[in-house]
């Protein structure tokens, strides 16, 4: 018998290698079956890959072919990386030739100069682009880059990364105008970061939320110069919606009514703008809403009841706006998640109110079941000042407990003069009746003297009605009171500040 062809021989073990790996790449999982991996942050110009290692050619003696068949096994097991916190996230493919060039697009319209650009890598292999993250088709739905020192308008490239459902630019130095169409060409947009820039112009709310489906849950752009009022409609279909934060803007107008159907939110923070009318009734809809700050507008009004009847609110700013009358009894009734309650410089008038489980949960777990919330991660607890309080100095409240705060019911501001806040008020200055609980800073007495006929919280409009401030004749020196009655009584003929009877 004749030796066997050396030839033959090798390309019979070539065939079969390759039968081999034919049937290991078949039944090889695909990207989105790999299991995803947290790899410690190692330098950019090394690859974190345990791979990359075994597959530098080590099979330099087979065929063309069974080279072929281990590159097209490489390609396959590629992976993307991403920064997350101090990690990085392994993803399971690459971004896409067409997302690539947007993105390097992008990197090119900022200059280059933000913060980690250098992972940016026009390289098809190991790339780390930082603050990227693309799903199984090499598509990016999250650009995440807050604080990266950016600068620049906000790039119009951005309406080419249509798969977007986050997008995260705040704290940095983005200006100008958000461009026309952008939003809307992003239809599947969650969550939009773009707080702390120095954005101004119209907020195109038409947009995000003027759709049959609007996904919207995080909509953050506060930190800006936004101007110009908001459709009293424009919310209708955000049902989705669960945090609304547009504070420190230049928003005008009325605060939408729509507002009223985002049934699932849980904050809403439109402090420090120049809203004007009254608090929307239609907010007496949102079972989950926990904080609620509308402080530093121009809101005015009686404060509506049906504040106190939130089960889980946790902070409610109403500071510093033209709220006049009585703090609703309705407030007594807050669960025991209430953390802080600001009502300072308004005209609001009456007893001090009463809180009595203001502090009651601190250290418990929030509304959502979250980690637990302790009340001095507010800077006050409770701030009553600036406004026509009178009578008693007296609060029921629970102070979170400390040896500075000690826990109990019955307290004293003064007590806790970094907590508790009364000054700027008409509230006895002698403690009468409250034994060593007294009033200190209070307003002069020319300021509290005309208070609806008595001077004092008891027995004011007769007892039949609610002093208040006349806050379209209000004067800092000398404001004017009035009494606004209750059903089936009337102002006493040449005596306002007494209510009687209707005949």
């Amino acid at each position: 018998m004749s030796p066997a062809n050396p030839t033959s021989r090798s390309q019979a073990i070539g065939i079969g290698i390759l039968a081999v790996i034919a049937a290991f790449l078949l039944f090889w999982p695909g990207p989105g079956d790999l299991p995803r991996r947290r790899l410690a942050i190692k330098p950019l110009n090394k690859s974190p890959l345990a791979l990359k290692p075994l597959l530098k050619n080590p099979f330099n003696g087979f065929s063309k072919g069974v080279k072929d068949m281990l590159n097209k096994l490489k390609q396959r097991d590629n992976k993307m990386m991403k920064f997350v916190g101090n990690s990085v996230e392994t993803m399971p493919i690459s971004v896409n030739m067409t997302q690539r060039a947007v993105l390097l697009a992008l990197k090119k319209a900022w200059g280059g100069r933000f913060y980690q650009a250098e992972t940016w890598l026009e390289s098809a292999e190991d790339q780390l682009w930082w603050g990227v993250t693309i799903n199984e088709f090499g598509s990016v739905t999250a650009l995440e880059l807050p604080r990266a020192e950016i600068a620049g308008p906000l790039p119009i490239l951005l309406t080419k990364l249509t798969g977007l459902t986050a997008l995260d630019l705040r704290g940095n130095h983005l200006r100008g105008s958000v461009p026309k169409g952008l939003l809307a060409a992003l239809p599947g947009l969650q969550s939009l970061y773009l707080s702390d820039n120095n954005l101004v112009g119209e907020f195109p709310f038409n947009e995000v939320f003027r759709r049959p489906t609007v996904p919207m849950a995080m909509l953050q752009i506060d930190g800006n110069g936004f101007t110009g009022t908001i459709a009293d409609d424009v919310f209708a279909n955000a049902t989705s919606l669960l945090s609304l934060g547009l504070s420190a803007n230049k928003f005008s107008g009325a605060i939408p009514s729509s507002l009223g159907n985002c049934r699932q939110i849980s904050a809403i923070d439109l402090s420090d703008n120049q809203f004007t009318g009254q608090i929307p009734g239609s907010l007496a809809g949102l079972p989950a809403l926990s904080i609620l700050d509308l402080g530093q507008n121009k809101l005015s009004g009686v404060i509506p009841d049906f504040l106190g009847n939130f089960p889980n609110m946790v902070n409610l700013d109403l500071s510093s706006n033209q709220f006049y009358g009585v703090v609703p009894a309705t407030f007594s009734k807050f669960g025991q998640t209430l953390r802080a309650v600001k009502l300072s410089n308004n005209f609001l008038t009456g007893s001090l109110p009463q809180f009595p489980n203001l502090g009651q949960g601190c250290g418990s777990p929030g509304p959502d079941g979250s980690d637990s919330i302790t009340c001095f991660m507010f800077s006050v607890l409770l701030d009553l000042s600036g406004n026509y309080f009178a009578g008693s100095t007296q609060l029921t409240i629970q102070v979170p407990g400390s040896e500075d705060y000690p826990g109990t019911s019955q307290v004293c501001p003064a007590d806790y003069p970094e907590k508790i806040l009364v000054a700027g008020n008409c509230l006895s200055t002698d403690g009468a009746g409250d034994a060593e609980c007294t009033a200190e800073d209070q307003r002069l007495p020319e300021q509290c003297s005309a208070f609806c006929g008595t001077g004092t919280a008891v027995g004011q409009c007769g007892g039949n009605g609610v002093c208040m401030v006349d806050v379209s004749a209000v004067a800092p020196a000398k404001p004017k009171f009035l009494c606004k009655c209750d059903n089936g009584f009337q102002p006493a003929a040449g005596n306002p500040m007494t209510c009687v009877a209707t005949v």
